[in-house]
């Protein structure tokens, strides 16, 4: 249920109490997308690599919504200086 309803607390959770079965909760991390906690499961269970590879794709995938919104950022920003220009040009244009 924490998984589900607050997955910001499970790792807290994990890392504060050991009497848990650790393949059962590291599926349910999986299964609800908790990866922080995943992670740690990972490491605990001896599988570093996996652990860091998931911790990687985490970074990777906010390193793409930052990216986009960079992308989406510059182009507003060109729109609004070629609206700029425009309007400049037909104010200074004489009637």
């Amino acid at each position: 249920l924490l998984c589900q309803f607050e997955p910001g607390s499970v790792l807290r959770f994990l890392q504060t109490y050991e009497n848990y079965r650790l393949e059962h909760c590291l599926r349910l991390c999986q299964e609800y997308g908790v990866t922080d906690a995943a992670a740690f499961l990972l490491e605990r269970a001896g599988d570093v690599t996996s652990s860091l590879s998931l911790i990687l794709s985490g970074i990777d995938s906010h390193l793409d919504n930052i990216y986009s919104i960079i992308q989406s950022k510059v182009a507003e920003t060109t729109t609004l200086v070629s609206e700029s220009e425009q309007l400049n040009t037909i104010l200074s244009t004489p009637e």
